[in-house]
């Protein structure tokens, strides 16, 4: 009598090869689309390739919107706060400067009116028309000097050695965009064409504002500092609502924000405070203020990096949560965007993400750049 082996588990077997073939012609061929499109809807390489578009279907970089960039420092044991992450800095400008030479290099030269204002505070990196040059003669090879010239006359650039003199670049930008708003008002009124159809994008794109607070923080407190940058934060979004139609507004923050690897080490940092625990010495009172000032004006985020290890908060419990987001002033900037983007460092490539979309539904996408 032949011996009868014992029943095995059958091996596995895709779902997808159990339907009828006849499907693949059919409505199979409709759900592997839809299902690819679902695989690649995370991807956030076609909206960066896009850059700054008039609707939000065709890139988040989108007119009538506020956007941040910031860096996030690769995970340290050491890193205790905000620092210069000149690694990672050197990427976020990177990223700025790929964002206003992909608008430059995709709209035809002789436009009359700015295409872009660049404001920086005096800290950041050497900005300069030259370099820009370059960068879109490799963009447009077959474009002539005089060609590249004339779209270099639509940036303007301004150069502020503190926050009140960045304050009165943007005003003097905000004088620019009306009167540049009434041309064009005449302009489809006479043409009779749409807002959008005689003329291109227009970005502000402002970088430092982090480091133009800096001083006024250190000389008075984190208070001063959040009441000098709200009313900033107001105007930006002022201006991005009322020139929807044309504006893009980025703000680029020189300042990295750090990681924190794990909850410990997050529940070390705001447990230690800024005391020495050697120090014997009985803390003044104006320290005292000090240190309450800080532990007041350490709230985390309830965004973070989607590569965190951290748990994400849940809203309905009174846990503390942690984010990279230590200081009010990280914390204020953020506020002030409606979709903001983190660049921060993988297997040597530089990833961009969105940790924050306050008007769609991007959180979470990213690519390498």
């Amino acid at each position: 009598m032949p011996v009868q082996s014992a029943p095995t588990p059958a091996p596995p077997i895709l779902a997808s090869t159990l339907l009828d073939s006849s499907l693949e012609n059919g409505h199979g061929h409709a759900y592997a689309q839809r299902a690819r499109t679902e695989d690649v809807s995370w991807d956030l390489t076609k909206d960066i390739a896009e850059g700054v578009s008039f609707t939000p279907e065709k890139s988040i970089l989108c007119c009538g919107r506020v956007i941040g960039i910031s860096g996030l420092q690769s995970a340290s044991v050491k890193s205790r706060g905000e620092g210069t992450g000149e690694d990672i800095r050197s990427w976020v400008d990177e990223f700025s400067h790929h964002i206003l030479i992909n608008l430059l290099s995709k709209h035809p030269p002789g436009q009359s009116f700015p295409r872009a204002f660049v404001i920086q505070y005096f800290d950041t990196r050497p900005f300069s028309l030259s370099h820009l040059k370059l960068s879109l003669q490799e963009r447009l090879p077959d474009h002539s000097a005089e060609d590249i010239d004339s779209i270099l006359e639509n940036v303007q650039t301004h150069r502020a050695y503190d926050f009140d003199e960045l304050l009165q670049a943007v005003s003097q930008v905000s004088d620019i965009l009306f009167g540049l708003q009434q041309r064009l008002d005449r302009q489809g009124q006479q043409e009779g064409k749409g807002k959008h159809s005689s003329h291109a994008p227009v970005i502000l794109l402002i970088e430092g504002v982090d480091q133009s607070l800096e001083e006024i923080i250190r000389t008075s407190n984190s208070v001063a500092g959040h009441a000098r940058l709200i009313p900033l934060l107001r105007t930006l979004t002022a201006l991005s609502r009322t020139y929807a139609s044309f504006l893009c507004t980025i703000i680029v923050n020189s300042i990295s924000l750090p990681r924190i690897p794990s909850e410990s080490l997050a529940q070390a940092y705001f447990s230690s405070g800024t005391e020495d625990e050697h120090d014997d010495r009985v803390p003044r009172p104006h320290q005292q203020q000090l240190q309450r000032e800080q532990q007041q004006y350490r709230p985390a985020l309830p965004i973070q990096s989607i590569f965190s290890i951290l748990k994400r908060p849940d809203q309905r419990s009174k846990a503390q949560t942690f984010s990279p987001y230590f200081s009010q002033l990280a914390r204020s900037l953020d506020q002030g965007c409606d979709v903001h983007f983190l660049v921060s460092k993988a297997q040597e490539k530089m990833i961009i993400e969105v940790a924050k979309d306050r008007v769609g539904d991007a959180v979470g996408r990213w690519c390498d750049l």
